[in-house]
């Protein structure tokens, strides 16, 4: 789907459509800029989503698509975790 038009409260529509189903990786605290700067730059602004300081002492980056959190969880050394609603 590409919502590069979409407003931002389509945007966060979509997004509540698939974030309950999507896929969670768990970084450090201290990865918060880096790891939204990695998704920033390679993913649709409309397929991620994180949650500033879930855990404690960790950020939970949210994927729609389970390649994509693969493909982070590579980068940042972490696992990917299959959420269901």
């Amino acid at each position: 789907m590409d919502l590069t038009n979409a407003t931002q409260e389509q945007i966060s529509a979509y997004k509540d459509d698939w974030r309950h189903n999507g896929f969670m990786v768990a970084v450090g605290s201290n990865m918060d800029v880096k790891g939204k700067d990695w998704c920033r730059h390679k993913l649709a602004r409309w397929s991620w989503s994180m949650e500033a300081f879930a855990d404690e002492g960790h950020h939970k980056f949210l994927f729609e698509h389970e390649k994509s959190a693969n493909t982070f969880a590579k980068e940042f050394n972490s696992k990917v975790q299959k959420l269901e609603a």
